[in-house]
């Protein structure tokens, strides 16, 4: 049975290593490549779902739209925003800044190919001058913010038992 004073120790232990957080902080960029794979899932997902990140499915085509799409070979009515899948590669790959201020989490997304951009522009704001609805897919979706949140979550509980060899923090988290 370990003594009480070697407890003690441990606890010690913990509570010095807790007190200087540069020891147990998580940055961005310990889970960068975690966090952008999980961006270009959720991008995705709105391509797959045909619908923004809370659900919301995006207005059908028009039958102008339908007529051409099918004139020029393509699937008619759906998939949305599919043709040759440029639009949806770049949109996945897009460089993506992201930013937290005091009132909303946000981010802006850059595609390198100019057409492709203005394209995306586009279809992602809408055009009342054209009468084409807005069909976002850049949005933060609750399931990205939930899955960013674990990923936080994990790389702190993960740094938290590296610091301790897992064995004297599971004890704590219990």
């Amino acid at each position: 049975m370990p003594s009480i004073f070697a407890d003690f120790s441990k606890l010690t232990q913990l509570t010095s290593a807790l007190s200087d957080p540069s020891k147990i902080i998580v940055t961005f960029d310990n889970i960068r490549e975690k966090i952008e794979s999980a961006r270009k899932a959720d991008i995705g997902q709105r391509f797959i779902d045909q619908a923004d990140g809370t659900g919301k499915q995006w207005a059908g085509l028009a039958p102008s739209t339908v007529k051409d799409r099918i004139k020029k070979g393509f699937p008619g009515s759906s998939p949305i925003l599919i043709r040759t899948g440029k639009l949806r590669d770049a949109a996945i790959n897009a460089n993506i800044q992201t930013g937290i201020s005091s009132d909303a989490s946000f981010y802006t997304a850059t595609i390198e190919d100019a057409d492709i951009a203005k394209i995306a522009n586009i279809l992602q704001k809408g055009s009342s001058k054209n009468n084409l609805p807005a069909r976002v897919f850049f949005d933060i979706s609750p399931t990205f913010s939930d899955k960013v949140k674990e990923l936080f979550a994990e790389a702190q509980t993960n740094r938290i038992k590296e610091l301790f060899s897992g064995q004297l923090v599971s004890s704590f988290l219990k």
